[in-house]
């Protein structure tokens, strides 16, 4: 036997806020199990500089099941970036796209989530607010797939955040080279992709800190016994990924679309915020799964807070879709967090 003397070990200082993790746990655990959905997670983080304020699963980790992965979709907005940054679309131009209810692509027609009803003659800005699949994939043709996968690699969508955190998934994406126009079209508006919560969570802080992506951590500081700071960790802009002027169009379609789009139940009493849905899918026929998905950013001027959320097969009587399993639940973990954090309401 060989006696060794213990050390003093190093406090560790996260960038986890208690109480903001604890309001994210408790509306994330309600909404799982009134929707009887199988799991579900959610991501809060400041946008101006990376740090990961909340990140919670529901159920919470299980050690018998460590490997079992959680990935999640809110997908058009990269299609609307990379529309604006290659100047084939404007945001407000009337008339530009035109939703039947479904498109023809190749030998597929793919729907529109108000299939068999329409939106009709949409401008941009209309499309993001309808969250309308034809609109995403009339300017997947546009943009093209050579620009179009140029821009997934610009957001990072098939590489790791770079986290402080073990096991972190990649996303999944298709092959360039073997793209078809079926795979731009259904890419387009986030379906036969993969991304993960927070990879969702890094591209809407991009829209909310003028374009720039950020690297997401979780240590703040490292102190010696002593007290004394051993390291501090610095935020990294990894690159810029559009223009003010693109992230400022976006913040504006955003904030439409949770006054009067498909994001308005998850609307914020004084506050002025942003959202977009999502609804993803797994599987076909009897063996379709569900992904309902919300991203908010919140005050839109001067943004504090990008909230993400995933719930996975919700089977309650309110349906799948991210404007009714999401927005509303976010919504609610924005205004505990907002007063909390004593931001200032906007009226």
């Amino acid at each position: 036997e060989q006696y060794v003397a213990p050390t003093d070990g190093k406090d560790i200082v996260l960038t986890i806020d208690a109480t903001i993790q604890s309001i994210v746990e408790k509306y994330l655990s309600k909404a799982i199990k009134e929707n009887i959905a199988q799991y579900g997670m959610a991501v809060v983080m400041r946008p101006s500089t990376g740090e990961v304020l909340a990140m919670a699963n529901y159920p919470s980790y299980d050690p018998n099941e460590p490997f079992t992965p959680n990935t999640g979709s809110t997908f058009k907005i990269v299609t609307a970036t990379a529309a604006l940054e290659e100047n084939v679309a404007q945001m407000d131009k009337a008339g530009d796209f035109s939703c039947s209810g479904s498109m023809q692509v190749g030998t597929w027609t793919i729907k529109c989530w108000r299939y068999p009803r329409s939106h009709g003659s949409e401008s941009l800005r209309q499309g993001i607010m309808n969250s309308c699949n034809p609109v995403f994939m009339q300017l997947g043709q546009r943009i093209g797939i050579e620009h179009f996968c140029k821009y997934l690699e610009a957001f990072n969508l098939a590489s790791k955040t770079g986290i402080d955190l073990p096991g972190e998934a990649s996303g999944i994406m298709h092959n360039p080279a073997s793209m078809t126009a079926v795979d731009l079209a259904t890419t387009s508006f986030g379906q036969t992709v993969q991304i993960t919560t927070l990879q969702t969570a890094v591209n809407y802080c991009a829209i909310a800190n003028g374009g720039y992506l950020v690297q997401p951590y979780v240590v703040k500081e490292i102190k010696s016994g002593s007290g004394n700071y051993d390291e501090k960790t610095e935020s990294k802009v990894i690159k810029q990924i559009m223009s003010k002027e693109t992230s400022d169009l976006l913040l504006s379609a955003l904030e439409d679309t949770a006054k009067t789009g498909t994001a308005k139940s998850g609307a914020v009493k004084g506050y002025r915020v942003g959202g977009k849905t999502a609804t993803g899918e797994e599987g076909r026929g009897d063996q379709k799964v569900y992904m309902a998905g919300y991203a908010s950013i919140a005050p839109i001027v001067n943004p504090e807070l990008v909230v993400v959320m995933n719930i996975y097969d919700p089977k309650s009587e309110a349906g799948h879709g991210g404007a009714a399993i999401c927005a509303p639940v976010v919504g609610s973990i924005l205004d505990e967090c907002l007063r909390y954090l004593d931001i200032a309401p906007d009226y």
